[in-house]
């Protein structure tokens, strides 16, 4: 049974990857600053590791209750839009340290527990792709991922573990609850399920894959 590491699994899409995977016959590590669903924790075949992954210490701590990996999914992000004059210090940290920093601490600790012909997916986001006003943080860390899931993809050929990074358009999750265009986004169900395809593939190298929704709005 592969083992498989998703970050952000306590609602959205990385409770819906946790959901069908499992239900597909793999091992699933939870982290998540909160408790996911019973249906997840209750499970036989998934782990919840508490932790705050902006937090090197406390994600240190948790991956010394893991083995050994087969494929790491990158799932958590904050999303924000604001004016940068009107983004507070605070809020501005807060999104590198989740979105970019967050994402290569995981990273670096999960790469030294995967095994040989493994893969790394990054779930970003358009914004990796675009330059999109009042995101100006979000974009610059979506870039910043982009750009080092990239250069990582190339590091780790050597050991035959591939990097895919995945740039959807708007998903339906409840990030997007104030969105007109809500119920036009993609579904998780539409994702996690692309996801679940790219992992079965385990020959076939994906380096990146877009997929937008019949109206753009992330």
């Amino acid at each position: 049974m592969k083992k498989v590491l998703i970050t952000g699994v306590s609602y959205g899409l990385g409770q819906s990857i946790s959901k069908l995977l499992i239900d597909s016959g793999y091992f699933i590590y939870g982290i998540s600053r909160t408790e996911p669903i019973n249906e997840l924790v209750e499970n036989k075949n998934f782990v919840w590791l508490k932790a705050d992954i902006s937090q090197l210490n406390e994600l240190k701590e948790t991956f010394e209750m893991i083995d050994d990996l087969d494929i790491l999914i990158n799932n958590v992000g904050i999303y924000s839009s604001s004016l940068f004059e009107n983004e507070s210090t605070e809020n501005i940290e807060n999104i590198i340290d989740t979105n970019l920093k967050g994402n290569i601490f995981v990273t670096k600790l999960a790469v030294e527990k995967l095994s040989k012909n493994s893969r790394i997916i990054f779930i970003n986001s358009v914004a990796g792709l675009n330059y999109i006003n009042q995101e100006s943080i979000y974009v610059a860390t979506k870039h910043g991922l982009s750009a080092f899931a990239n250069v990582l993809g190339n590091e780790l050929k050597s050991r035959k573990i591939k990097v895919t990074s995945i740039y959807p358009g708007g998903i339906n999750t409840p990030l997007q609850n104030q969105n007109p265009n809500k119920e036009k986004l993609l579904t998780k169900e539409f994702v996690s399920n692309y996801i679940l395809q790219i992992i079965a593939a385990n020959n076939i190298e994906f380096k990146s894959i877009s997929f937008y929704p019949e109206i753009e709005n992330h």
